[in-house]
């Protein structure tokens, strides 16, 4: 998903959203001024989104899944961590997974397993606050 970024809108990004520095200190490490580094994350972050949204099928019921197919991909590659995996037990589309059951959202059936879509859930093997 990042590759979706060039160079100063990836570094912008990894920085502000996922090691969450604050502005000023990020801004300090690219050697940038603090308005120009907040005006590539937010260009960074608007990018992702579009991105997502036209890729995701989670994201966008326009959006074709593809995270069932790449899996295997990324187990065999070491990328994923079978005992790790929260993911889908088969595709879903958007309205799906944010469709609403008795006034609340409605939660996938079936274990997980790495077979389908990302999920937020923890793992099953691991305990809470373990």
């Amino acid at each position: 998903m990042l590759q979706c970024l060039d160079r100063p809108h990836r570094l912008a990004y990894v920085l502000g959203e996922i090691l969450e520095l604050p502005g000023p200190e990020a801004a300090e490490i690219l050697d940038l001024a603090p308005d120009l580094f907040r005006k590539r994350l937010q260009l960074a972050r608007t990018a992702i989104v579009a991105f997502t949204r036209s890729h995701c099928g989670l994201a966008s019921d326009q959006a074709p899944c593809r995270c069932n197919r790449q899996v295997a991909g990324a187990l065999k590659a070491g990328r994923l961590r079978p005992e790790a995996c929260a993911l889908a037990a088969r595709a879903v589309s958007f309205e799906q997974t944010r469709g609403r059951s008795s006034g609340g959202w409605a939660r996938p059936s079936g274990p997980s397993r790495c077979t389908g879509a990302p999920s937020r859930a923890p793992p099953p093997s691991v305990s809470p606050g373990g």
